[in-house]
């Protein structure tokens, strides 16, 4: 499906996130958990500098992180969409399936990828599950900023 415009959604979704939606900063370190470690404990400084670049690359993966109406963006040179095709809210959790576009600017290749959001006040974990079910040990946390309402 195209975009109808700057920043629409590529594929629309059903699903109600209106306890999750709003804008998010990311908060590097305290994510990406294991690979943190790993990198901090290595001895090899060039195998330091190759984990330092890998942790970059997934902060600005995770950067402008917005959830709105089932959709999830975030991103800086790369802008990645997950579209809710369906899901459970427990309390303060989601967790559903998704179509992932690694590149909203390229939305010829989609994959579905299992999801989940956990929201405790204005602090979220995101996580993409390695199983339905199981978060991944690199959950990603964010800090919800500003009003609510706000588009894409």
């Amino acid at each position: 499906m195209a975009c109808k415009g700057p920043g629409a959604e590529l594929v629309p979704s059903s699903v109600d996130t209106s306890a999750f939606d709003g804008d998010y900063t990311l908060k590097p370190e305290s994510s990406f958990r294991s690979i943190r470690q790993k990198v901090e404990s290595e001895k090899d400084v060039e195998r330091r500098k190759q984990g330092e670049s890998l942790l970059q690359m997934f902060a600005e993966q995770y950067a402008n992180f917005r959830i709105r109406n089932g959709v999830i963006r975030s991103g800086t040179r790369l802008v990645q969409e997950f579209s809710l095709l369906d899901a459970k809210v427990e309390g303060n959790t989601l967790r559903g399936k998704a179509l992932w576009h690694e590149d909203v600017a390229d939305p010829g290749d989609s994959s579905e990828v299992h999801v989940m959001l956990r929201l405790n006040g204005n602090m979220l974990e995101f996580a993409v599950l390695d199983k339905p079910g199981q978060s991944s040990d690199r959950p990603v946390v964010l800090v919800r900023r500003g009003p609510q309402n706000s588009r894409y």
